[in-house]
This record gives C-alpha cells, sequence and structure tokens, in this order.
C-alpha cells in the first residue's frame, strides 16, 4: 500500500488512521482485464485517436 500511495511505511503505519488508508487507495487506478465481460462500456466517439472524432466536439 506505501508503494502505491507513495508514502513511506512510517506513514502508513504510524501518521494515517485505517479509515483515511481506506480513502486513499479507493483512489488508486485498477485493473481489471476480466475477458469473459460481454458488457463493453467503450464509447467510439471519445477516441482520440480516430481524427474524425474532432468534429463531434
Amino acid at each position: 500500500m506505501s508503494k502505491g500511495l507513495g508514502m513511506s511505511i512510517r506513514e502508513v503505519l504510524y501518521e494515517h488512521s485505517y479509515q483515511q488508508l481506506l480513502l486513499f487507495s479507493s483512489t488508486l487506478p485498477t485493473y481489471d482485464f476480466d475477458s469473459s465481460k460481454k458488457d463493453d462500456k467503450w464509447d467510439d466517439s471519445l477516441d482520440a485517436n480516430d481524427p474524425s472524432n474532432f468534429d463531434h466536439l
């Protein structure tokens, strides 16, 4: 947890409460690569790599 939050181990153990650490860790990015899900939430109109999408802005 200290590596993900950018804190020293001393800070994690002695300077913050458990509730604070839970709030801090909720802001960490998560990477869910479960390919069995069929729910595709990707919106192609938001793809910045496609120049044709710049006209929609």
